[in-house]
């Protein structure tokens, strides 16, 4: 949904003549529009609110209602995930759901805390960096407590 929304945000022309305040602005509000539709967790909600931005935005941001018609039956299968969990008995936060997968999250944390050292000097480094960052995400076996564990691993990342 993040990666619709940033071409929503993209799509966004504005009118001829304004300001650019006035197309920040004119974002913002097709943005707010737009993330509202997926912010509910029954389909009933999801459509109404889909039908209800189509109706407001189509005539002044054809562009912007385009780009989420395009996509539409995909966005929606987080709905179809929340059902199969409601008829289990479980309930699954939907913005889990909704979001980049764990895997994508964990690298792109990666990914950052590369950027931060810029290049490891040592294997020690590179490994307590990796670690960092499956710690944070909980993504580590039940082990040592984990505040202890963290810091050691932050002192052998600024070492390395």
């Amino acid at each position: 949904m993040v990666h619709v929304l940033r071409n929503v945000r993209e799509a966004v022309r504005g009118e001829p003549g304004q300001t650019r305040e006035q197309k920040r602005a004119r974002r913002q509000a097709v943005l707010e529009a737009a993330a509202a539709i997926w912010q509910a967790t029954d389909a009933a909600t999801v459509y109404r609110r889909w039908h209800a931005f189509e109706q407001a935005w189509a005539a002044r941001e054809p562009h912007a209602v385009a780009t989420i018609r395009a996509v539409w039956p995909q966005t929606l299968a987080y709905l179809a995930a929340l059902e199969r969990g409601r008829e289990r008995g479980e309930h699954w936060p939907a913005h889990y759901l909704r979001t980049t997968s764990l895997l994508e999250r964990a690298n792109r944390a990666l990914r950052q805390k590369a950027r931060q050292v810029g290049v490891f000097q040592a294997e020690r480094g590179l490994v307590a960096a990796l670690a960092l960052v499956l710690a944070h995400r909980h993504l580590t076996p039940a082990g040592p407590p984990g505040e202890l564990w963290t810091e050691v691993l932050e002192a052998g990342l600024l070492a390395a």
